[in-house]
């Protein structure tokens, strides 16, 4: 069995983010509403406030092939909901992304 690690990403961590965006779209590029073309060209501020307009979480497991997944928080419009990227509960204080 696998064990996962969980972290919430800062805006200090915008170029893992980033590679991890970016191998994203090359690998599943339908799965996206934007291209890789377009994400790869953003600079440096703009990965640090999308950083900072959501929460970021980075799980991790511990594999032979060492793939990493990040998935965000998403706030519903009331109460607890579950989070968009594993399932987990959490509150809905927890920060809105208006996408990407």
């Amino acid at each position: 069995m696998s064990e996962v690690t969980v972290r919430a990403l800062s805006a200090d961590d915008w170029e893992e983010y980033r590679a991890i965006r970016l191998e994203a779209l090359r690998d599943a590029p339908d799965a996206f509403s934007s291209s890789l073309d377009e994400e790869a060209a953003y600079d440096e501020a703009f990965w640090r406030l999308r950083m900072d307009r959501s929460a970021r979480l980075l799980a991790e497991a511990r594999r032979r092939t060492g793939r990493r997944r990040v998935g965000r928080h998403r706030r519903r419009a009331r109460g607890v909901g579950a989070c968009s990227a594993c399932g987990c509960p959490r509150s809905a204080a927890a920060p809105a992304s208006p996408g990407g």
